[in-house]
């Protein structure tokens, strides 16, 4: 309404300004009040609690991990597997909070091309090869003479023009691969992981550990909770094997520990579940440490003791 034609260009930029800060202060967490959905939104409203409003009654769980935060921490629900007559099944445990420092990044598309475009170069091998005239076998001597003919001068029948020649300017063996910051690699991962919480398809569980082997019943258990292929599993460790043996034979599923974990799995699979073992790890590795202010001319033990 403000950017009518009527509107005075001012009134339009502090409209497109308010919005902008809206956006900004919505994705970094700072909203005062984000309204209820409606219930009919399935399994999205069961796994992001910041995508419902939980009771007041809904048992806290322990922070997966300590220390200050520059962006607000986020919330989620816990799920665990729970396993009896029925069946296999995921259920709500509890609420935990997320490091916003983790998964509560700004969106980078730069850096997220940034990152696939180097991953992506380190699986090229580089062995393409075409020969050049030096390389191909013959055409050691001249075909005809140089005068006298009326033919075009040849000095070699191996020379590009001619069919069975060298290649000029052919692929050779080469390092197709390119360096990127650490810093960058670890801000791409925790703006996948942001990604995938803000679009509500994270779900943070307990553990992954199975008592029998089924893939029926772990198929049934993801499509219940609205777990949907392509689907990565990423636990702490190497998966425990039930689990691994249960769910290797459903299409588009990867299971992998957290050291394996890449901006490119990340953004190939639809649904990321993950344990709180995991975010542990993955916090301690991606979320920078703050440096302590040390004095330069700071005295020494010996020199105290002096």
């Amino acid at each position: 309404a403000l950017c009518s034609a009527s509107a005075r260009p001012s009134d339009c930029i502090m409209a497109v300004a308010f919005i902008l800060k809206q956006c900004q202060s919505a994705w970094m967490g700072r909203a005062t009040a984000i309204a209820p959905i409606s219930t009919q939104m399935g399994c999205f409203q069961k796994r992001n609690v910041h995508m419902s409003t939980p009771s007041a009654d809904a048992k806290q769980a322990p922070p997966v991990s300590a220390g200050a935060a520059s962006i607000p921490d986020k919330q989620a629900w816990l799920f665990k597997i729970v396993e009896d007559d029925e069946g296999t099944r995921f259920e709500r445990d509890s609420i935990v909070n997320l490091p916003g420092d983790l998964v509560g990044a700004p969106p980078r598309l730069d850096l997220l091309h940034r990152v696939i475009v180097w991953q992506r170069r380190e699986w090229w091998q580089g062995t393409a090869k075409a020969k050049g005239r030096a390389e191909v076998r013959g055409g050691g001597k001249k075909p005809w003479r140089q005068k006298g003919t009326g033919r075009a001068r040849v000095s070699s029948i191996r020379n590009p023009l001619w069919r069975g020649g060298g290649v000029v300017h052919g692929p050779r063996p080469r390092d197709h691969s390119i360096k990127i910051p650490i810093k960058v690699h670890k801000m791409a991962l925790r703006v996948a992981l942001s990604v995938k919480y803000a679009q509500g398809n994270m779900l943070v569980v307990d553990n992954l550990d199975m008592q029998t082997i089924s893939t029926k019943r772990a198929y049934h258990a993801l499509r219940d909770c609205g777990v949907l292929a392509p689907t990565l599993f990423v636990d702490a460790k190497t998966p425990p094997n039930n689990f691994v043996l249960s769910t290797r034979n459903i299409p588009d599923t990867e299971i992998i520990s957290q050291e394996d974990i890449s901006v490119y799995k990340l953004l190939t699979k639809h649904e990321l579940v993950i344990t709180r073992a995991a975010l542990d790890v993955l916090y301690e590795r991606l979320v920078p440490k703050p440096k302590k202010i040390v004095p330069v001319n700071a005295p020494t033990a010996e020199e105290d003791m002096d």
